[in-house]
């Protein structure tokens, strides 16, 4: 047989603690570091009585000292609307309101620390209810007299120091803006610079790289290609092949007019789908090579001249003096552009190899 035992409890044992008891035992909570039990009984006590400032005071003591600024921030303005008399209340703020902006200047200053955690402010703990204004208030670090003046000249007060923060935050921002305006100019400068890197790269890498069979050709190779092909023309009549060539010629022609005119749409349509420089560089890295020269490129002048036209059979060979200026780039070079084109139609033309050649 089960015995059941029931006890009865006084009300009394449920009661809420007395206010003025309770409040010390909350700042040996925030001595401790018991944070949450000290926000929640503070958070209780200011529900049964909003009127009590020392509360306010207290939670945002809690909230300071875990660096949570921003709710502490918020805790003194509430009860500043409540108590607009309370000069520690208007301390505090302000102490709140110097960190917060010192924060937010550090981030401006530091770029590679845009998460820069909030600082502990350390703001003073009140031990006991005060009975009345004039009673001073124990606190942890100092003893906080709550004066008793007249309304006008606290608002006063308050006017000035919203003011002074406001003139602060105006200055942090121009101070932000005119970073901003450096990093940016420095960006712009950084990408005129890799633009220029860039295109000098692509002339070193055409002097230097390893090229295929057909760019090792020396000029006595590419006179002997010209002997032949002359030996060829003789036995085909001659304007058809004029008209041939002259085609080649206008095509490498209106190639160098789109580089000129830094028309990159023109420009890479007279490149096959599938062209890419060679083995150093992909067709990916060629278009992105030319985005960041087109998108920042500087007035050229670009001449091409001394036209040799080579058939080789499914592709036709045209070799040529080019002459390239910029403002801090000159060169002269003999280069080779290979074209593949459908039925000998020039419309169709499309660039499938590029190559620097001696000579």
């Amino acid at each position: 047989m089960a015995l059941c035992i029931a006890f009865i409890i006084p009300k009394s044992v449920y009661a809420q603690p007395v206010l003025t008891d309770s409040l010390a035992d909350v700042a040996a909570q925030i001595e401790a570091g018991q944070w949450r039990a000290a926000e929640q009984s503070l958070q209780t006590m200011m529900q049964s009585d909003p009127s009590r400032l020392e509360y306010y005071i207290n939670l945002a003591s809690v909230y300071a000292r875990q660096g949570k600024l921003i709710q502490a921030k918020a805790t003194l303005q509430q009860g500043l609307q409540a108590h607009q008399q309370a000069a520690t209340l208007l301390a505090g703020l302000q102490r709140i309101n110097g960190a917060l902006a010192a924060n937010a200047y550090q981030r401006a200053l530091d770029k590679n620390a845009p998460d820069l955690a909030l600082k502990a402010v350390q703001l003073p703990v009140v031990r006991e209810l005060a009975v009345s204004q004039n009673q001073r208030v124990s606190t942890v670090q100092q003893e906080v007299q709550v004066e008793t003046q007249p309304a006008e000249s606290h608002k006063a007060e308050i006017a000035a120091m919203t003011a002074e923060l406001a003139a602060q935050k105006q200055r942090y921002e121009q101070k932000l803006s005119e970073l901003q305006r450096q990093l940016s100019a420095q960006q712009a400068e950084i990408a005129t610079l890799q633009a220029e890197q860039a295109a000098t790269q692509a002339v070193d890498e055409k002097r230097t790289m390893p090229s295929d069979p057909v760019a090792s050709e020396s000029t006595n190779v590419l006179t002997a290609e010209t002997k032949t092909e002359s030996a060829v023309q003789n036995s085909v009549p001659l304007e058809p092949k004029l008209s041939s060539d002259q085609a080649a010629i206008d095509h490498v022609e209106q190639w160098a007019s789109a580089w000129a005119a830094r028309d990159k749409a023109a420009y890479i349509a007279f490149y096959d789908d599938e062209y890419a420089p060679g083995e150093y560089v992909n067709r990916t890295q060629w278009l992105q090579q030319n985005d960041i020269y087109f998108a920042n490129a500087k007035a050229i002048q670009l001449n091409v001249s001394e036209f040799e036209v080579v058939d080789q059979g499914g592709s036709v060979a045209v070799t040529f003096t080019q002459h390239y200026q910029s403002a801090s780039f000159e060169e002269t070079s003999r280069k080779r552009l290979v074209f593949v084109l459908s039925n000998g139609d020039w419309r169709t033309a499309k660039i499938i190899k590029e190559q620097a050649v001696s000579g």
